[in-house]
């Protein structure tokens, strides 16, 4: 789909338009990388963090995978990646 992006700062300069934002968390001033962003993996699930995440992904009709903390660790930046949010899967490498 895109490279992945792991963001910690959220003035992000390498971050492009249509770059997978990988996060362990997403908060407010995360929004203007979100709304560029192609796909959102964020590892928490079951607080307020994922809530947040899934609150916006949906308004800004972005896909997201959450409980996905196996992926935030071990995935490197600036790879290819795959995210089918429908299975629930992170591939690496661009499939169709």
């Amino acid at each position: 789909m895109a490279n992945v992006r792991k963001v910690t700062d959220v003035e992000d300069k390498y971050f492009r338009p249509g770059d997978i934002l990988v996060v362990t968390h997403t908060t407010d001033e995360m929004i203007p990388l979100i709304r560029k962003a192609g796909a959102i993996v964020v590892g928490s699930w079951g607080n307020a963090d994922s809530t947040h995440a899934e609150t916006v992904a949906r308004a800004l009709d972005k896909p997201l995978l959450v409980c996905a903390q196996k992926v935030v660790d071990l995935i490197t930046d600036g790879i290819p990646i795959t995210v089918d949010t429908v299975q629930g899967f992170v591939y690496s490498g661009i499939r169709e």
